[in-house]
């Protein structure tokens, strides 16, 4: 579940008394546990780790469909989180809840811009090439492999 919906003036009060929380989300590959244990399900963002997580911390799963991966199919979804308790976790989830927005503020602000560079169209190439049927992983790569995108 996204962040609690409120009325303008309890968003107000939570605003001054910092009663926020801060709300962690996840998309990605979702699978059962391997053993099958009913208490955790597992995570990937690129089919070769899977990170297995309790399902006690998650507040809600949304499925988003399934996406192909080599010879076979993983199921997508949204995973939120609930509200970290200790200390630890909160600082966790604020670098967490930063690190997730910071890659939409660096965005172009036109598509067309960026699709108009025969370099940046190549490197798109060589990502769909190098993963293709990983949707997640092709994003990645072009992230993080061409400045432009």
């Amino acid at each position: 579940m996204a962040a609690k919906s409120r009325s303008p003036l309890e968003f107000l009060d939570g605003l001054r008394d910092g009663s926020l929380a801060t709300q962690v989300e996840i998309y990605g590959m979702v699978d059962k546990s391997e053993d099958g244990n009913d208490d955790e399900i597992r995570f990937s963002q690129d089919c070769t780790s899977w990170i297995p997580i309790p399902i006690a911390m998650i507040e809600e799963i949304e499925p988003l469909g399934t996406s192909p991966c080599k010879d076979h199919a993983h199921h997508i979804a949204r995973i939120s989180f609930g509200e970290p308790q200790s200390d630890e976790a909160k600082v966790l989830a604020r670098l967490v809840a930063d690190m997730q927005r910071a890659p939409q503020s660096e965005r172009r602000n036109s598509l067309s811009e960026i699709l108009m560079d025969e370099s940046c169209r190549q490197c798109i190439r060589d990502c769909h090439k190098r993963h293709y049927g990983d949707f997640f992983a092709f994003i990645e790569c072009c992230r993080t492999k061409c400045e432009r995108c």
